[in-house]
């Protein structure tokens, strides 16, 4: 199985960096809004390195830096139910997110990154993994990138999420330049579990990794 082409990851990367935000297609605003880059399911299987069902069992924010540098970041502990996308993935993986609120020298300190995915101890999620340049896991598309597994009243299981940005989308061909055309939350934004999971094993193709019909 492969992951991304290097090529294509270091777009991806050079993206981030020149946003300031880790993430696919993310662009800060004035008054702390974000804009992200909505290219639906399979533009994030494109970018992620592997995509993975698991339970949150830590969460942990910490501040980076100091003075006029400093910033918050989380780091959230995972364990792996089941690999989706891409080569075997360890038991835990621990990803990067921007923002959280910690205790420094008395005081709290808060950055709240609009857009930026949250995750909360026990939450069970489908979270499509990104690399970056510095050998870090990051949520790929921030909030787009990470789906919270439900059980709805009908007794079925949805994967949903929730996107605190405004959005915007490109079809295919189209680049993230120019002027941004804002969209509504798509409908994908809660889907039967196995809706998705067929639909990231399509996207997937020779690197999917889990067998088909599998529901969570």
């Amino acid at each position: 199985m492969h992951g991304p082409t290097a090529p294509r990851r270091r777009a991806t990367t050079l993206l981030c960096l020149a946003l300031g935000v880790a993430g696919l297609g993310v662009r800060p605003e004035p008054a702390m809004a974000t804009t992200v880059v909505d290219r639906g399911i399979e533009g994030l299987v494109a970018v992620s390195e592997r995509v993975v069902v698991a339970t949150v069992v830590d969460v942990r924010v910490r501040a980076v830096g100091e003075g006029t540098r400093l910033r918050v970041e989380t780091e959230s502990h995972l364990r792996v139910e089941r690999t989706l996308v891409g080569s075997p993935t360890p038991q835990t993986v621990v990803l990067t997110t921007p923002g959280g609120s910690v205790r420094m020298g008395g005081v709290m300190h808060h950055h709240r990154v609009p857009g930026a995915a949250v995750f909360e101890p026990g939450e069970r999620v489908i979270v499509f993994l990104e690399r970056t340049a510095d050998d870090r896991l990051v949520v790929a598309g921030l909030a787009l990138g990470k789906f919270t597994l439900e059980t709805g009243t009908d007794g079925h299981a949805y994967a949903r999420r929730t996107v605190d940005a405004e959005r915007v989308a490109f079809g295919p061909g189209e680049r993230a330049v120019g002027p941004l055309r804002v969209v509504d939350p798509p409908a994908e934004d809660r889907l039967g579990a196995g809706a998705l999971i067929a639909r990231i094993r399509r996207a997937a193709g020779a690197r999917v990794a889990t067998p088909a019909g599998w529901v969570p």
